[in-house]
C-alpha cells in the first residue's frame, strides 16, 4: 500500500496537493491535523477532492490542537474518516488516531497523558489482529522530532505516545521545525510531516510504502522539490506549479525553451512582465551552463566591496549559532 501523509497545511495552497496526487499513484491519504476548516469552502470540498484522487478513495485524518470542535460537518464529507473516532483496517494494515495535543496546550483540543494512553490502548483492542499498525497523531512522541520553536525551543511531544511500542509507524505533525524528517526507533519509525505556517511556506509531505510485513520505504519531500524534479522550470524565480502549467500550455516544456525566441509567449503568461522574462532567460542560461548567476543587484553590492568573500553557512533553528 502506498500512502501520502501530510500535516499542518495552514497556509499552503491545497490545489498544489491535488496536482501532486494527479502525478503520483497512492492508495490513501493521511492528514495530521490543524486548520481542517479551510479544506471546505464555497467552491470546493478538498477532503473529497483529495480522496477521489486515491485508489481507495480514502482521506484519513485527525484534528490538530488548533482545530475547533465540533468537527462533525467536516468529517461528514464523503470518504473522509476521523481516525480519532474510530480505527480502521485496510489490507491487513491497522490505522489508529489521536487528535490534539497534551495539556496544558496551547490550543483548543487538549488531553492528559493518561487519556491519550487509554485512548490508543482502547483503539488497539478494537483491531487486535493486524499485520502492520500505523498511528496517526497530531502530537509527536516526546523526545523524537518534537522540538517546538514558536514559544521557545521546548519539547512539545507526548510521553504517552512515546511509551507505545507495538507499532510499525507513527505519523505526526505539530512540531513544524521537525517536519519532513523521520527517525527509526527500537520498535518503530517516527515520521513528522508538519509544514511551516509563515507566508509562502512550502508544503511538505511524505510517500510511505507499507504492506503486511511492515514499512518498506519512506520518501519525504515538498511541493517545490517534487515539481522541480518533474519540471526544472519550477527552479526559476516566481515560477510555481500554476505557472509551470501555463508555460506548458504555451509549448514551453524545458529550460531550453526559455530563450529570446519565446519572449513573446513568455510575456503572454498571466502576471508575467519584462522583469520576469529577463530574469527567467538569465536563470535558465545559468542552470544549463552550470554557472552561478550574478544578478545586477548582487553585482552592485559586490562593486562596493574591495575584496568580497562568499560563505555558504548553516545555522541553528534560531539563527544564533553559525557553522561555516
Amino acid at each position: 500500500m502506498k500512502i501520502l501523509a501530510f500535516s499542518d497545511w495552514r497556509v499552503q495552497n491545497l490545489d498544489h496537493l491535488l496536482y501532486v496526487l494527479d502525478a503520483v499513484n497512492v492508495d490513501l491519504v493521511l492528514y495530521g491535523g490543524d486548520d481542517l476548516s479551510r479544506f471546505i469552502n464555497e467552491d470546493a470540498n478538498y477532503f473529497e477532492e483529495i480522496a477521489r484522487r486515491t485508489s481507495k478513495e480514502l482521506f484519513l485524518g485527525v484534528a490538530g490542537n488548533d482545530d475547533l470542535q465540533p468537527l462533525n460537518q467536516i468529517y461528514s464529507s464523503k470518504n473522509v474518516i476521523d481516525l480519532h473516532q474510530r480505527p480502521l483496517v485496510e489490507d491487513e494494515i491497522g490505522f489508529l488516531g489521536q487528535e490534539g495535543t497534551v495539556e496544558p496546550g496551547p490550543g483548543n483540543i487538549l488531553y492528559s497523558e493518561r487519556t491519550i494512553r487509554d485512548h490508543i490502548k482502547a483503539q488497539k483492542e478494537e483491531i487486535p489482529n493486524t499485520a502492520s499498525t500505523i498511528l496517526l497523531t497530531h502530537v509527536p512522541p516526546k523526545g523524537t522530532l518534537s522540538t517546538g520553536a514558536r514559544f521557545g525551543f521546548d519539547d512539545i511531544g507526548s510521553e504517552a505516545i512515546r511509551s507505545i511500542n507495538d507499532l510499525d509507524l507513527i505519523v505526526c505533525g505539530h512540531s513544524h521545525s521537525s517536519g519532513g524528517k523521520y527517525l527509526e526507533r527500537a520498535n518503530h519509525i517516527v515520521l513528522n510531516v508538519a509544514s511551516h505556517d509563515h507566508e509562502g511556506a512550502d508544503g511538505r509531505f511524505a510517500i510511505v510504502d507499507v504492506d503486511e510485513s511492515g514499512i518498506n520505504s519512506i520518501k519525504t519531500t515538498s511541493v517545490r522539490d517534487f515539481f522541480s524534479r518533474i519540471s526544472p522550470l519550477s527552479r526559476l524565480t516566481q515560477v510555481g506549479i500554476k505557472r509551470v502549467l501555463h508555460m506548458k500550455e504555451h509549448g514551453i516544456d524545458s529550460l531550453n525553451d526559455i530563450n529570446e525566441n519565446n519572449r513573446e509567449s513568455l510575456l503572454k503568461l498571466p502576471g508575467a512582465g519584462k522583469w520576469h522574462v529577463d530574469r527567467w532567460i538569465q536563470e535558465s542560461r545559468a542552470v544549463i551552463e552550470g554557472r552561478i548567476l550574478l544578478t545586477e543587484e548582487l553585482l552592485s553590492t559586490i562593486s562596493r566591496i574591495e575584496r568580497p568573500i562568499f560563505y555558504d553557512i548553516e545555522t541553528d533553528l534560531g539563527g544564533n549559532q553559525i557553522w561555516l
